[in-house]
């Protein structure tokens, strides 16, 4: 990681908030079944 930060990358992204997001998408162009969750839910 340190690597990384010298090199400018100092942000991150929650990768679970953008592919609940790409799922409601495709729910949205009827191309997945509706979702039972209503929001994406943290696993800690």
């Amino acid at each position: 990681m340190d690597k990384a930060r010298r090199q400018g990358w100092t942000g991150f992204a929650d990768t679970l908030e953008p592919a609940f997001e790409s799922a409601q998408e495709l729910v949205g162009m009827e191309l997945l079944p509706p979702l039972v969750a209503e929001s994406a839910k943290p696993l800690i």
